[in-house]
């Protein structure tokens, strides 16, 4: 359903980035969510029609590495 998404999981991208993880919602769309450092969630967003190149820039831009 969200190919894009499903292949940046299942890609080596994700261990790219240490603080990324993932969960599986069953029946969920695809959401990011955003934690600063007291793991307080700051921000939320859905990326059910970003692509994998769209999420590996952003993720490059917005997480430590």
């Amino acid at each position: 359903r969200y190919a894009q998404i499903a292949a940046f999981v299942k890609s080596d991208r994700p261990s790219r980035f240490p603080s990324f993880s993932v969960e599986y919602v069953r029946g969920a769309d695809p959401i990011l969510n955003l934690y600063n450092d007291s793991d307080e969630q700051i921000e939320s967003m859905g990326i059910e029609k970003w692509d994998t190149d769209t999420l590996t820039a952003f993720l490059e831009e917005n997480l430590a590495h």
